[in-house]
């Protein structure tokens, strides 16, 4: 059947459905989901990052030289290297446990390093971070080598 048999106009609007402004809505849902998503991976980054860091800190400690004078400040450099490697600004470093050094350097003994940064709730290009923040933090733990030298200790790791 054509229109000019039923005798409808089809210029006329009366059977149009609105639904332009729905299009809008899905975009800004669109947006929004994938802002979050954007700032959701940027936590486990900085996971990953905190991960690292505390994991290589382990590892350059139970294999330092004792009687080397700043152990703690080497530590927190290295940290702050391996936040820049992780495009991480050092200034969102919030803490960095460490053991008392160099005493806790004693064989069979667990060292522990914690590190924790701070991740912007809501990041948005261009204007930064804003809407508090997230503390994401990591801790590692690995016993001195039982045989190494220049260290106290009996290298029986049995009683540790």
């Amino acid at each position: 059947m054509s229109a000019a048999r039923t005798g409808r106009d089809l210029r006329d609007e009366d059977g149009m459905v609105a639904g332009g402004e729905v299009l809008v809505v899905g975009m800004l849902v669109f947006l929004v989901g994938l802002v979050l998503v954007v700032n959701a991976w940027a936590v486990v980054d900085a996971k990953s990052t905190v991960d690292a860091a505390s994991r290589e800190v382990v590892r350059a400690l139970v294999e330092a030289d004792p009687t080397h004078l700043d152990l703690a400040g080497a530590s927190q450099v290295l940290v702050e290297d391996i936040l820049t490697a992780h495009n991480i600004a050092t200034e969102r470093l919030v803490a960095l446990d460490l053991p008392t050094l160099p005493d806790a350097l004693v064989r069979c003994n667990p060292i522990t390093v914690r590190v924790t940064v701070s991740v912007p709730t809501l990041r948005v290009p261009f204007v930064g971070g804003f809407g508090g923040t997230w503390d994401v933090s990591s801790s590692h733990t690995e016993l001195v080598d039982p045989f190494r030298s220049g260290l106290d200790g009996n290298g029986d790791c049995a009683d540790a």
